[in-house]
């Protein structure tokens, strides 16, 4: 496997991670029964939450889940190491192509695009700037005119 390939791997593993849940899942056993809490440390903190009976085993498995993808990106970073150079070089091209395309993205509708929202983008009309800035505010994340493939 080539060090480019091995990159590309961990991306598509770190942005699976980013996915799931973070913490894990508590069994507190009380009075014969058994409860489930989901356990996330934020800030310093240990924050509690109850979890219903039903939907334990599926945050379970998220849970293993994300215990595999940390092993295996542990494993490909361990690998790429020697490649220090090469892998600095390859997410610097990765960069620049991001921002190429995203220039390229700009450059086909910057004309149009009129109204400066909370996210950063610009947007054509006054609806769509109350709509990025109310999804924004309520922390919903959107792509504004995102690429779709057609056939």
């Amino acid at each position: 496997m080539t060090v480019q390939q091995l990159v590309e791997e961990l991306d598509r593993y770190l942005a699976e991670l980013a996915a799931l849940p973070e913490g894990c899942l508590l069994e507190r056993p009380k009075n014969g029964h058994t409860y489930y809490g989901h356990q996330v440390t934020i800030n310093g903190k240990q924050h509690e939450n109850y979890v219903r009976l039903k939907d334990a085993p599926v945050l379970k498995a998220h849970f293993d889940r994300r215990a595999e993808v940390e092993s295996m990106i542990a494993e490909l970073k361990a690998k790429l190491k020697p490649f220090k150079k090469e892998v600095l070089l390859i997410r610097k091209l990765q960069e620049d192509q991001r921002l190429a395309d995203e220039e390229r993205q700009l450059k086909k509708y910057s004309d149009d695009l009129k109204h400066l929202a909370l996210k950063g983008h610009y947007v054509r009309s006054k609806s769509e700037l109350n709509l990025a800035n109310y999804l924004f505010c309520k922390k919903i994340d959107y792509v504004y005119e995102m690429p779709v493939e057609v056939g």
